[in-house]
C-alpha cells in the first residue's frame, strides 16, 4: 500500500487524469471528430496505426485498447443501425 502513493505514481495519476478530462471535453464540445474516426477509412486508418505504435511499446496495453475500440465501434455501429 505504501508503493501506491510514490511520486512516480502520482505523476502518472495526474497525467491520466489529465489526459481523460481532455478526451472528455474533446467528445463533448466537437462529438463528431470521435464519431467520423469509425466511419471513414481515413479515420480507421488512424486508430490502426495508433494500434501499431502502441503495440510498440506496451503490447498489453495495445491489445486493451484494440478491444476498447472494438466494443465501442460495434456500440456506434449497433445505434446507428437502430435508428433506421
Amino acid at each position: 500500500m505504501k508503493n501506491l502513493f510514490t511520486k512516480k505514481n502520482a505523476n502518472l495519476f495526474i497525467g491520466l487524469l489529465t489526459f481523460l478530462i481532455l478526451l472528455w471535453v474533446i467528445v463533448y464540445f466537437i462529438p463528431s471528430i470521435f464519431v467520423n474516426l469509425f466511419n471513414s477509412f481515413l479515420g480507421l486508418g488512424i486508430l490502426g496505426m495508433f494500434i501499431l505504435i502502441l503495440s510498440l511499446y506496451n503490447k498489453k496495453i495495445a491489445i486493451g485498447m484494440t478491444i476498447f475500440l472494438i466494443i465501442i465501434y460495434q456500440i456506434g455501429h449497433m445505434k446507428i443501425s437502430n435508428k433506421s
